[in-house]
């Protein structure tokens, strides 16, 4: 597997790690941020910034949720920057260079 290939590897089960260049990425505050990493790697496309306040903060006013939603994307921004794209209305997981910058994979608990 070529280097490309172990930028971003992010593994879901028995509990969350993500590893960027084999390292171990920690400061993922809160399990709303994880799910919003996860959501992005599995969606591998632009979401509406609106859409993910509501998918993930549903239970807060409209408000509050683009507001926790900012706060969860700046956490994400501050350790995955190289990773993502994020504009006035959109975030993704940025793919633009190529299929292989990450894995998303399940290891056994």
């Amino acid at each position: 597997m070529g280097e490309a290939m172990e930028l971003l590897s992010i593994y879901t089960l028995g509990g969350l790690r993500v590893l960027r260049r084999k390292k171990l990425v920690t400061g993922l505050e809160t399990r709303k941020i994880e799910a919003l990493l996860v959501f992005l790697a599995c969606i591998r496309r632009a979401i509406p910034r609106e859409v993910l306040a509501e998918l993930l903060w549903d239970e807060r006013s409209q408000p509050q949720a683009q507001s926790n939603q900012r706060v969860a994307l700046a956490s994400l921004r501050k350790n995955l920057r190289e990773y993502l794209f994020i504009d006035r209305e959109t975030a993704a997981l940025d793919t633009a260079a190529g299929s292989g910058w990450m894995q998303s994979s399940w290891r056994p608990g």
